[in-house]
């Protein structure tokens, strides 16, 4: 009797035990899914003005057969320090968000960056800029 008792009592136990894995490792998908949504949002977050609207884009693709070329001077890109003026505080960062709706809104097929002092953070910028496109 005493042994058919701890059987069960340790059916219980593994049972329990089971549901607590499962229930972590459901915790932590949600709290993974959750910063990633978050983080996303907060990457813009922090910088000044309303962003780029649309009317600051070409109106529309280059005609078939042209050729579309950008030049853009990114001032030192992504200057995280703190510029030398303290009256400039830290709106001299580049705006990650704002460059990479510009960069896919212009829908050039040749980009010439300047001051790109940071190559590493870049390519990203231009994977999720290019919307599937080759960078």
């Amino acid at each position: 009797m005493r042994r058919a008792a701890d059987r069960e009592r340790l059916r219980k136990m593994v049972d329990r035990s089971k549901l607590v894995v499962v229930s972590f490792a459901a915790g932590i998908l949600v709290v993974a899914s959750v910063s990633l949504v978050v983080r996303d949002r907060l990457r813009c977050a922090g910088f000044p003005g309303p962003g780029v609207s649309a009317e600051e884009l070409p109106p529309a693709p280059s005609a078939a057969g042209n050729l579309r070329i950008a030049q853009w001077n990114l001032r030192n890109f992504p200057l995280d320090q703190r510029p030398q003026t303290d009256d400039l505080g830290y709106s001299r960062r580049t705006n990650i968000c704002d460059l990479e709706t510009v960069l896919g809104g212009l829908g050039a097929h040749i980009f010439a960056l300047q001051e790109v002092c940071d190559a590493r953070r870049f390519p990203p910028i231009l994977r999720r800029a290019g919307g599937g496109r080759k960078m």
